[in-house]
């Protein structure tokens, strides 16, 4: 059903869009509750500050890990060759 809805909604066709979008979206506003939460005494603050965080940069410490591991690699493969 929200697939469909998706569908008829023109800037929200390509999926992974959507879900980028909904991420950051939804990170950003749990860093803001976060911050008001540090005033507040009925908001865990900390922990909606780190979701949030952890929602709008767990994609970049992916692609981090992975250009690591690249590196790694040829790091390796260079010794090899030295050998």
């Amino acid at each position: 059903m929200i697939y469909e809805l998706i569908d008829k909604i023109p800037f929200l066709r390509d999926k992974k869009a959507f879900i980028i979008r909904y991420r950051t979206l939804l990170g950003i506003l749990l860093v803001l509750l976060g911050i008001a939460g540090l005033f507040l005494p009925f908001l865990q603050g900390i922990a909606m500050i780190l979701i949030g965080l952890y929602l709008l940069f767990s994609s970049e410490l992916k692609y981090m890990k992975k250009e690591a591991n690249n590196e790694k690699s040829k790091t390796v493969q260079k010794r090899k060759k030295r050998s």
